[in-house]
């Protein structure tokens, strides 16, 4: 059998090998793994910032239902009785026996949540809360407040304290023989509601003197003419209304001069409030 050379005018056929294969595979290889390196880097930090980020926002979560829940424990008593409220300073709250909120010490403390609630006070009905929570986040202390204002949003406003009586001009007119008590001022509150005055109780000392009529505006007579005796409480023919922010003037006519006498005169409203003034050795007017 004839052989078959595998040679051609001394050069091999057969495929040459190339001797740099090697070489790129290898840097092919290092490439690959720096860049897998990398993207595994960046993805394993970009999880912890991820889940650095969820846990704090978790956290800020449970500050703000803890801060909240302060602020609806403080309406609660104010919605059962606006005086239990603190007037002032700084609180924790608990749930009572009763199963209602109660204050305890200046905090409370809910699963390393440190809860603050602090008072200041606006006026007598109205008064303003901060509700403070306090925790740790990665080793840092994170704050979280929420204000809210409170209000005695149930109390009764009587008409009575929306009523000035302005007795600085009082006096007895010396053309009406001193009998006639005017230069009186009623005044209602511009933030008040309306008062109506439908009973007056006048009072003096010298005790043989009447009162024969009321007049207000003066002129306008809305009681009288009678004759009625010290220290009784007289129901108007008329009775005198007052819208917020308006005034009215009123006078009172004796039988016989009231010079020298201390005289006591009590409204009373239709709510059953009163407001009192004492006018004692009124001047001698015009």
């Amino acid at each position: 059998m004839k052989k078959i050379s595998l040679y051609h005018k001394g050069t091999s056929i057969l495929p040459k090998k190339n001797k740099s294969n090697k070489g790129i595979s290898l840097v092919e290889v290092v490439v690959a793994i720096a860049i897998f390196s990398v993207l595994s880097t960046v993805a394993y930090q970009t999880y912890i910032t991820v889940n650095r980020l969820t846990v704090s926002s978790d956290k800020k979560d449970v500050a703000v239902r803890l801060a909240e829940e302060g602020i609806e424990a403080m309406r609660s008593i104010r919605d059962y009785n606006f005086t239990s409220l603190p007037t002032i300073g700084t609180i924790g709250i608990v749930i009572g026996a009763t199963s209602t909120w109660q204050a305890s010490g200046t905090s409370d403390v809910t699963n390393g949540y440190i809860r603050t609630l602090t008072f200041t006070p606006v006026d007598a009905d109205t008064t303003t809360i901060t509700s403070k929570v306090d925790w740790l986040d990665r080793g840092a202390t994170s704050t979280l407040t929420l204000n809210s204002t409170l209000t005695n949003w149930e109390k009764i406003v009587l008409q009575s304290a929306g009523l000035t009586i302005n007795t600085t001009g009082a006096n007895l007119s010396q053309a009406a023989s001193r009998r006639l008590l005017t230069g009186i001022t009623l005044a209602v509150s511009a933030t008040s509601s309306t008062t109506t005055i439908n009973q007056v109780n006048v009072s003096w000392t010298t005790a043989i003197r009447r009162l024969q009529e009321i007049r207000s505006p003066n002129g306008t007579l809305v009681f009288g003419p009678v004759s009625v005796v010290s220290g009784a409480t007289s129901t108007l023919s008329t009775s005198i209304s007052m819208n917020p922010g308006t005034s009215k003037t009123i006078e009172f006519y004796f039988d016989s001069t009231m010079a020298t006498n201390t005289i006591t005169i009590t409204f009373i409203m239709t709510d059953g409030s009163i407001k009192t003034v004492v006018i004692t050795n009124p001047p001698i007017g015009t």
